[in-house]
């Protein structure tokens, strides 16, 4: 059937599209309703939230303990890399939790429960697989236990 002859059977007013079986008449895709408006909200925060989280975080690092101003600082530092090394251990200048506790002259499990403690502070969910995969936290032990 010629084009012109199919083409006369559609309304002029609604879209059309060549096709391989010739024109076809087709309807604007309502997009929003593939969208999941769930999934949609968590990729997404406000600046508020981010502002807020990071926060938490500088506060977490600053409320690290040292013997002395430098002991405090190398706490801190030792915080702010533990954190790297969980996130992207590939960026991290470190090899491991240990390496970062000796450069900062403390224990390797002060660093692991400051991080620990930083995690379920602002509830942050992550598995990094061996490192994490077998600790658990006191109140996982206490809410087992109950």
């Amino acid at each position: 059937m010629p084009i012109a002859q199919r083409s006369a059977k559609f309304d002029s007013l609604k879209p059309v599209a060549k096709t391989n079986d010739g024109i076809q008449e087709y309807t604007d895709l309502d997009y929003s309703a593939l969208d999941n408006d769930t999934e949609a909200a968590e990729d997404s925060i406000t600046m508020g939230d981010a502002a807020s989280s990071l926060m938490k975080i500088l506060y977490w690092a600053a409320e690290a303990r040292g013997t002395t101003p430098q002991g405090q600082l190398a706490a801190v530092g030792a915080r702010i890399e533990a954190l790297l090394f969980l996130l992207n251990p590939g960026e991290s200048r470190s090899e491991s939790l240990s390496e970062i506790a000796k450069a900062a002259d403390c224990t390797k499990q002060s660093v692991s429960k400051a991080l620990v403690n930083l995690r379920e502070a602002i509830g942050f969910r992550i598995s990094a697989a061996k490192r994490w995969g077998t600790h658990w936290s006191s109140s996982q032990k206490r809410a087992k236990a109950a």
